[in-house]
């Protein structure tokens, strides 16, 4: 079974202007030894299915609605393969230093 190490597509691609739609309630991860608690945010951009979004969690927020959100210095980090998700941005994982609500 092989890996992808790579996007196959430019981030700019997945997250044209690097301003996205998220969705209310992200997930909370604890923090770890290696890592400190993280926000993950289900998200999609002008026209682009679903994927995830992983910011610190001391430099997230809370939407209690769909918002728009400006992303912070984004990489791309891998893949996550939920059961019945099909297509590559649905399963797109993107690290970001930080995510800001746009007014």
């Amino acid at each position: 079974m092989s890996v992808l190490r790579e996007l196959p597509v430019k981030l700019e691609e997945v997250i044209e202007d690097m301003k996205v739609w998220v969705n209310p309630n992200p997930i909370n991860v604890k923090k770890t030894t290696s890592e400190p608690d993280l926000l993950v945010y289900s998200a999609s951009g002008l026209g682009e299915p679903n994927f995830r979004i992983v910011v610190p969690g001391k430099n997230g927020f809370k939407p209690t609605g769909r918002v728009r959100v400006k992303i912070t210095n984004p990489t791309f980090k891998g893949f996550m393969f939920d059961e019945g998700t099909a297509g590559r941005k649905d399963s797109t994982v993107i690290f970001a230093d930080r995510v800001e609500e746009i007014k």
